[in-house]
């Protein structure tokens, strides 16, 4: 017999026995019983790779088949260096032949293979570039942390000296130092910081940290029931990807229709619309806050640019860090069977697009067929170009009320017909995750509709307009916006009535897919249609219902007290980074074992707790690092703040009282000396 017809025929027997259980056949002799016992056992079963490695003569490849986009089955195969890449492949039908009975529709599949250690990438200028840029800020970043050390230590032994003389006799100090009324804390010290150190004390994680904790007590309820609403909806994206990424390494194939298909399942896919809910907040509060600033200045050009460029500044240093981490150097900081995958699927699919992230511009160039580069990031991208035309719609609102809200309404209402248009142009189907569920239309779904500004805007823009009902309600205006919030805040049972419609829709839009479990090919143009265009406006309607209860009735309603609470505004903080940074914590963790995951909803739960912890931890180092120093530099050198003119005539209004009593002192003191 050949050398061919025997790797072929044995490594089929390492296969076939592996994925079924069996000790290994009495006929594999030699190399191919120690290529069984380091191949893997199942699918997604990647063996033991290091071991196969070590083994002189001996090579180790993956078997691996795309079933969707969603999908990927791994089998790691050892065998001796003599087998051929094709007798590997005849010995991969073996994976054909077990699993093709639960998906009979991929019997026409074709299983490819890999060697982890050519496909292997090398380092080059980029990457030695992006890692020195990397380097800078952690540098900053210790040399600032130190130093604060050393000043609190060197503060503390201060004042445990000062303390020490206080308890000896009078004229007999133990230490001499410099005397003062207080004993200077970093805080104060860092204020008579100059030059250079006053530049670096920015990088602090000490002071950094510190000021993200701070929690204002005198803050304005009604907006910080939103920090709530930011924190579970961010943790909801985390659980809905966790949901996603891990069903590309499942081991239980074979009971995996069952998982997704159970009713839990509609509760995760709830988690799409947590990103209708970051547009809602990201117009309402820049509308609100813009609102408040257009009664103090004058709206010109120069006004608009420096509103886009502040915008920019404070999103695009972290994104584009992280984006060139990804792209640059994330491919050399793990290895394993698997990593090629994620390197090729997640970081050289930035190759020639990067550019195009850092202009928010990146949904018009990618296509979900071939990849996004930070896939993630189109929402940046969404979000900015709403943002461009938001200054005008909030001069309207402020010079117009009604011309401002009719703009606004027609803004929602194209963006809505819009997205009808495309659903029932390119017949659009609500489904759930399951291998039977249509996906002739995801291409344009995705490039058309979900990446696209056009038909996601309409959530943004309904935060325009809360935000001017806000205002009218906090300056007790007698308009419309202003009655329709008395009402609700006066009479109980229009705030029930609101808190009702609100939960009935949010859950009626979670359940009523519910059908669609057991056929997804059941709902045609119109309830797809439904579903998709104004389903998300209506979920976030309802939310809005609900909070409106909690808002209106300040800090006493138990809304406020959950949403309000103290707990989540430091998270809140954080969240720009935690959603910047979620995906390659869990895709980096995911691509790094060499063996598969038992998919379940109990597991993939589970591992979303460890995840969040991860996922809110690099977040606050990022956000103490990079962000906080990015913000603390504009507001003092870039768009430094004026000083408010009343502190000012204070300040003179002292200085008039202190020369008035040195006056009259003096005054007194010649009549003192006449008598």
């Amino acid at each position: 017999m050949c050398i061919r017809d025997r790797c072929g025929r044995n490594l089929k027997q390492i296969v076939s026995d592996a994925l079924h259980g069996k000790m290994p056949s009495k006929s594999l002799k030699g190399g191919f019983l120690q290529g069984f016992l380091n191949s893997g056992r199942d699918i997604n079963d990647l063996g033991t790779p290091m071991m196969c490695k070590s083994m002189p003569n001996y090579k180790y490849l993956v078997a691996f088949v795309n079933l969707s986009n969603a999908i990927r089955i791994r089998l790691g195969v050892c065998g001796p260096k003599e087998c051929t890449q094709e007798d590997f492949a005849y010995a991969s039908k073996a994976v054909r032949d077990k699993y093709l009975p639960f998906f009979p529709q991929f019997k026409d599949i074709v299983i490819q293979f890999n060697d982890p250690e050519v496909l292997k990438d090398q380092a080059d200028y980029g990457t030695y570039i992006t890692a020195g840029i990397w380097g800078f800020f952690i540098i900053l970043t210790l040399a600032a942390t130190i130093r604060d050390l050393l000043i609190s230590s060197m503060m503390r032994k201060e004042k445990a000296i000062r303390q020490a003389n206080s308890l000896t006799p009078l004229g007999e100090s133990l230490v001499q130092i410099p005397q003062s009324n207080q004993v200077e804390t970093p805080e104060e010290h860092r204020v008579r910081d100059k030059g250079i150190f006053k530049l670096l004390s920015m990088f602090s994680l000490i002071r950094n940290i510190k000021k993200i904790f701070e929690v204002r007590e005198d803050g304005d309820a009604g907006l910080d029931i939103f920090n709530g609403v930011r924190v579970i909806a961010m943790c909801w994206v985390v659980y809905g990807h966790e949901y996603n990424a891990r069903m590309r390494v499942a081991t239980n194939l074979s009971s995996l229709e069952d998982t997704l298909t159970s009713t839990w399942t509609l509760f995760v896919l709830s988690g799409i619309y947590a990103v209708d809910v970051f547009f809602f907040m990201s117009g309402f509060f820049f509308t609100y806050v813009y609102l408040g600033k257009l009664k103090k200045m004058r709206f010109n050009i120069v006004v608009y640019i420096q509103t886009l460029i502040h915008r920019v500044y404070r999103i695009l240093p972290l994104y584009a860090l992280l984006v060139l981490l990804m792209y640059r150097v994330l491919p050399f900081v793990s290895s394993g069977p698997m990593w090629n995958d994620f390197v090729q699927n997640f970081c050289k699919i930035c190759e020639g697009r990067w550019w195009k992230n850092f202009l928010f511009i990146d949904n018009y160039y990618n296509t979900f067929s071939t990849g996004y580069c930070f896939g993630w990031g189109w929402y940046l991208s969404n979000d900015m170009q709403m943002f461009l035309i938001t200054p005008l719609v909030c001069l309207l609102l402020h010079k117009n009320q009604v011309v401002g809200k009719a703009v606004t309404w027609l803004l929602i209402a194209f963006s809505t017909g819009w997205g009808v248009y495309l659903s029932l142009k390119y017949h659009f189907r609500f489904t759930v995750p399951s291998s039977s569920a249509p996906k002739a239309f995801l291409n344009d779904y995705y490039d058309k509709f979900y990446y696209m500004p056009w038909s996601r805007m309409n959530v943004y823009f309904l935060g325009v307009l809360f935000a001017q009902f806000y205002k009218s309600y906090k300056e007790n205006k007698d308009d419309f916006d202003g009655k329709v919030a008395r009402l609700i805040e006066k009479n109980n049972l229009v705030r029930y009535l609101c808190l009702f419609v609100g939960i009935a829709s949010m859950f009626a839009f979670v359940l009523l897919p519910q059908p669609l479990l057991k056929n997804p090919n059941l709902w045609g143009d119109a309830k797809s249609t439904f579903f998709i265009v104004f389903g998300r406006l209506i979920y976030v309607a309802s939310i809005l219902l609900i909070l409106i209860c909690g808002i209106v009735k300040g800090k006493n309603s138990l809304i406020t007290k959950i949403f309000a609470h103290s707990f989540w505004s430091p998270l809140a903080k954080i969240s720009f980074a935690a959603y910047l940074v979620h995906p390659l914590v869990i895709n980096t963790e995911i691509y790094s074992m060499n063996h598969g995951f038992y998919y379940s909803h109990s597991t993939i739960l589970y591992n979303t707790f460890g995840g969040l912890i991860q996922v809110f931890g690099w977040a606050l180092i990022l956000c103490a690092m990079i962000e906080s120093p990015i913000q603390i530099i504009e507001s003092r050198y870039i768009f430094p703040r004026k000083k408010p003119t009343q502190n000012k005539e204070k300040k003179e209004t002292v200085e008039e009282l202190e020369r008035k009593i040195n006056i009259e002192q003096v005054t007194s003191k010649n009549q003192n000396e006449k008598l």
